[in-house]
């Protein structure tokens, strides 16, 4: 059993004989039926996305979920985003379970401003994170995306072991 063999199959083009619009449809409709018509609860707080920016008809941070890249508007679709997109409601429902792993961080917030609290949830193996802005009263989707590189998951374990080994807790 691998660390991620308990979460939902991924969505692959290939379901679909590689047609573009029915795959993108397919991930579209997980996406609302997860995270929008569905409200995950994490850790007693309201579950929330930014509804109201749109980008082509869709909610922006669905196109966040499914492309990379430092600049919204010139961001490239990533496959592996948009395989994993029904990852992320079994992720923050299993908080804070032993299949996962959870942390905070702090990031520079994007707009400018100080720092911003973050919660970020992986697989036990860190091969994907689901990472949420920690707000008051409220846990604001922010973005989920797979890890590729080696190294990239080591740095994460490590942030998580700092994280722990500092004492804290949710």
């Amino acid at each position: 059993m691998t660390p991620t063999s308990w979460l939902p199959p991924l969505i692959l083009a290939e379901h679909f004989d590689n047609d573009w619009i029915r795959f993108d449809r397919a991930v579209y409709d997980r996406f609302l039926k997860d995270l929008i018509h569905s409200c995950p609860q994490f850790r007693l707080k309201r579950f929330s996305i930014n509804k109201t920016h749109k980008i082509d008809g869709r909610e922006a941070i669905f196109w966040h979920l499914v492309s990379e890249g430092p600049i919204e508007k010139d961001r490239t679709m990533d496959p592996r985003r948009w395989e994993r997109v029904p990852w992320i409601k079994p992720l923050i429902e299993e908080f804070p379970e032993a299949r996962i792993r959870a942390w905070t961080n702090t990031r520079p917030h994007k707009k400018g401003g100080g720092p911003e609290k973050r919660i970020v949830l992986a697989p036990t193996d860190f091969s994907y994170i689901v990472v949420f802005a920690d707000k008051e009263t409220y846990a604001l989707l922010i973005s989920a995306y797979a890890i590729e590189y080696e190294w990239r998951k080591e740095k994460l374990k490590r942030e998580y072991q700092d994280w722990k080994k500092a004492g804290a807790a949710f």
